[in-house]
């Protein structure tokens, strides 16, 4: 482990257990580019994730970004804020009970590439 909280947390007994890198469980989807690595961990019952993804043109709406695999998937819809790159923004992330991830407004500034940057976390139920 790394970082304050995870060397920190493990020796003081705060952190219960390590965490499990899940980023193959979160499947970018056609159209959407690799633009960084996403990371996304399984810990104590919560997903954390870092996405970052691009496309060519802006997406249509409601456009499914990432799938997640069954296992992992929230109980209810999950609203995030993403800005990214020459300030492309959208209403908001929405990360779904059916495993979609979409973003349902987007609005590209700059070129006609869009990039979508969010962090988000939810409970595993």
């Amino acid at each position: 482990m790394s970082g304050l909280v995870g060397e920190v947390g493990a020796r003081s007994g705060i952190v219960g257990s390590a965490s499990t890198d899940v980023s193959d469980k979160f499947v970018r989807q056609s159209g959407w580019l690799l633009w960084n690595a996403h990371k996304c961990f399984k810990f104590d019952g919560f997903i954390f994730c870092n996405l970052t993804t691009y496309r060519a043109s802006p997406p249509a709406a409601s456009d499914i970004i990432y799938v997640i695999d069954s296992d992992l998937r929230p109980n209810e819809v999950h609203r995030i804020p993403t800005v990214s790159h020459q300030g492309d923004t959208a209403d908001y992330v929405e990360i779904n009970p059916d495993g979609n991830i979409n973003i349902p407004n987007a609005h590209g500034s700059g070129d006609t590439a869009y990039y979508v940057v969010t962090n988000f976390w939810y409970r595993l139920d």
